[in-house]
């Protein structure tokens, strides 16, 4: 079998060799190239085609999420994020889930914590290089455009005996957002999702998908009641 082809893709000449080396360790993996950032990054997959791309945020000229956003119109690529554990970062992360990345890691901070994640980093590469990765389809609602107001308020319980369960994991936030636009925020039933994602992304994930369509999501707490229209998230890290 053929090797899976990565681009790891970071401003700091230090992450780039780390991960390279990290990345080499796995004999069905092979860094095909390196880019500091998004701009250097576009060249290098015309030019080399990878299977799975590493991705920082932060960087020069182009940035990460602008990068994705041009990667996944133009030659739609399994990445994989590097993610700050911070709720800006959180944030950002969700962001890049919604454009298209398949998944993410923590970012890396001291040789210690480098060779912490280097397991899940190949686990995480392999499983993105088997990802079906699509092109941006038309969305109801594009990313941050404000829902039609008023949206009808949720129902008494007692109205409804329906419940819409959702679980997801790699690749989830983007088809939780496909799915979520199309329904209609007077629908007949209550909704409980489950992402598999660490604590502290699922709240930025719950607000980023509410903007997104008429129902009301919000992240799971407990004592919460069931609603018809209503779509709580469960927190992660917490079975719901």
């Amino acid at each position: 079998m053929s090797k899976i082809r990565v681009l790891v893709v970071d401003d700091s000449a230090f992450m780039r060799v780390t991960l390279t080396r990290l990345l080499k360790q796995d004999p069905d993996l092979e860094v095909v190239g390196t880019a500091r950032d998004g701009l250097d990054a576009l060249e290098k997959v015309e030019a080399l085609h990878p299977d799975v791309i590493t991705l920082d945020v932060e960087m020069p000229r182009m940035n990460g999420l602008e990068f994705l956003a041009r990667l996944m119109e133009e030659r739609p690529t399994a990445v994989i994020m590097l993610s700050s554990l911070t709720q800006e970062g959180a944030e950002t992360t969700v962001e890049a889930l919604t454009l298209g990345a398949v998944d993410f890691i923590p970012k890396p901070g001291r040789m210690t914590s480098i060779h912490q994640v280097a397991e899940e980093l190949i686990a995480k590469v392999k499983r993105a290089a088997g990802a079906k990765v699509k092109p941006p389809g038309a969305r109801r609602r594009p990313f941050g455009r404000e829902r039609p107001a008023p949206r009808p308020k949720p129902a008494p319980s007692k109205d409804w005996d329906r419940v819409l369960l959702i679980g997801s994991s790699t690749g989830g936030p983007r088809a939780l957002r496909e799915v979520l636009s199309g329904l209609p925020g007077d629908l007949p039933a209550a909704v409980l999702i489950v992402q598999h994602m660490p604590p502290g992304f699922t709240r930025s994930l719950a607000s980023s998908l509410d903007q997104c369509t008429e129902l009301h999501v919000r992240e799971a707490k407990a004592g919460d009641r069931l609603e018809r229209g209503v779509a709580l998230v469960a927190p992660g890290g917490y079975h719901m």
